[in-house]
């Protein structure tokens, strides 16, 4: 995503925040839960779309649930399915990265949120940690440039499976229950 500045265009890239809002606005918590029109979810995976109605936190809304004492937080978590004994059966997680950004290793980033919410150091709204067993699948997106050396060997450490035609990558991680889409931000 790139901006015009001044007479001259230059290669400024925009924060991840701009596709943030597009996909679920900043400040979006399960107590002030959007529209199913005013998000977009879908972007990443048809399911999460309608994970929405059991609650979403986004951006600032995090720091309410991630450990205290650190502004870590992943953009956004949306949840799905409850068990009737209120077990959470699938959990959304995406992060954004803003474009020509190789300075994160994103996947370990995902990796310690799933190991928050496991660990009952992520809290909900109450106060109270999430309701999740080995059974809770995560399903996590990464939105990031993945043409770099660095960040091919990364995906090659995790035994990410490259997607067709190179925009992208998928892991599977038994021990964290998870799926992780790596999406470059021109698949977007």
């Amino acid at each position: 995503i790139r901006k015009e500045v001044g007479d001259e265009v230059k290669a400024r890239f925009e924060l991840e925040s701009l596709l943030h809002d597009i996909v679920l606005p900043r400040g979006t918590d399960p107590k002030h839960m959007p529209s199913f029109s005013s998000n977009n979810l879908w972007m990443f995976d048809e399911r999460i779309y309608y994970f929405s109605h059991i609650g979403a936190y986004s951006d600032k809304k995090m720091s309410d649930i991630v450990s205290e004492g650190t502004d870590d937080r992943p953009d956004i978590v949306v949840f799905g399915d409850k068990a009737d004994n209120d077990i959470l059966r699938a959990v959304a997680i995406i992060e954004m990265k803003r474009p020509m950004r190789d300075d994160e290793d994103a996947v370990k980033q995902v990796y310690k949120y799933i190991d928050q919410m496991v660990n009952g150091q992520a809290k909900d709204l109450d106060g109270r940690p999430f309701n999740i067993t080995k059974e809770t699948m995560f399903h996590c997106y990464i939105v990031c440039d993945t043409h770099s050396e660095s960040f091919r060997a990364r995906m090659k450490m995790y035994g990410a499976t490259a997607l067709f035609g190179g925009l992208g990558y998928v892991i599977w991680n038994g021990n964290y229950n998870s799926d992780i889409m790596v999406i470059d931000h021109l698949e977007l």
